[in-house]
C-alpha cells in the first residue's frame, strides 16, 4: 500500500509515541493512584491544595456536555467531597492503557467510587513539570449517560 494511504497515519502515530509501554503503564498507575489518594485525603486534611497542586493552570475537564476549567473543577470536587453522605465511596482509578509523548503522560482509566458510576471510563493527561512532578492538564469522561 502507498505511504500516502491508510498506513501513513499509523507511521506518524508510531513516531510520536515514545518510551517503553511497560514503563509508561507503571508510571500511569503510580500517578493515578497517588492522584486519587490525595483527592480523597482532602476529607481528612481539609487542605484543598492536595487537589490544586495536581492541576495545571490551564486544566480542562470535560464532563459530558460541560467543560470545566480549573476553578470550576476545584469547586465541583470540593462540593462533592463535602457531601460525604451522597458520595461516601473513595475514588479509585484503574489504569487500562498508557503512553507518553514528549512531556505528556496519557492514560485511559476506569474510575469507581466518589462521583463516578461503576467503571466510568476517563482519559487523563498529565504534563510533566520542570521539577519532575506531573499535573493534570486534561481529562474527559468517555462513558457519559444521559437521563
Amino acid at each position: 500500500m502507498s505511504i500516502y494511504g491508510v498506513n501513513r497515519p499509523q507511521i506518524i502515530f508510531q513516531t510520536l509515541v515514545t518510551c517503553d509501554d511497560a514503563a509508561a503503564l507503571e508510571l500511569a498507575k503510580t500517578t493515578a493512584t497517588k492522584f486519587a489518594a490525595d483527592v480523597m485525603n482532602i476529607r481528612k486534611s481539609e487542605d484543598i491544595h492536595e487537589l490544586t497542586n495536581w492541576l495545571s493552570e490551564d486544566v480542562v475537564f470535560n464532563m459530558c456536555d460541560s467543560r470545566l476549567f480549573k476553578s470550576h473543577f476545584v469547586a465541583l470536587v470540593t462540593q462533592s467531597l463535602i457531601d460525604e453522605t451522597k458520595y461516601p465511596k473513595d475514588l479509585t482509578l484503574e489504569v487500562e492503557n498508557a503512553f507518553t509523548r514528549e512531556d505528556i503522560l496519557s492514560m485511559i482509566v476506569k474510575a469507581n467510587g466518589f462521583v463516578f458510576e461503576t467503571d466510568d471510563k476517563l482519559i487523563l493527561e498529565f504534563k510533566k513539570q520542570e521539577d519532575g512532578t506531573y499535573k493534570l492538564s486534561y481529562g474527559t469522561i468517555t462513558t457519559c449517560t444521559y437521563q
